[in-house]
């Protein structure tokens, strides 16, 4: 799993700063002894500094795998503490050109192309 997280992150090198390598000490560890303190330190290391979408996403992520760990599988495994709730996402209210409006002015010839929109 901390091999995936790595990889993941050298994808998205805004959030790779603190990415942990994959042979790094938790590995040899049993989900059991894992504590909640250590899932929300986690999450705040890698994602600390994202955006909030970032943040819930990967909050979410592992939130539902640890509870099909548990739910699925029977096996002991720690919960997501409170500390690391969701983030507020802020709501953009742009919108989309219609397809039918973005055709109509690209095809008008009495307008210098970048000046249609």
């Amino acid at each position: 799993m901390q091999y995936e997280i790595a990889q993941r992150a050298r994808r998205r090198p805004e959030c790779a700063r603190n990415t942990p390598t994959p042979n790094s000490a938790a590995e040899t560890r049993h989900l059991a002894d894992v504590a909640g303190t250590e899932i929300s330190d986690a999450l705040t290391t890698l994602w600390g500094g994202c955006a909030p979408a970032t943040w819930n996403r990967n909050r979410a992520a592992a939130f539902s795998w640890l509870t099909w760990c548990a739910a699925k599988k029977r096996w002991a495994a720690p919960a997501v503490p409170a500390d690391a709730e969701r983030r507020r996402e802020n709501v953009d209210h742009t919108k989309a050109v219609p397809k039918t409006k973005l055709e109509r002015l690209l095809s008008r010839c009495d307008i210098p192309l970048r000046d249609n929109l």
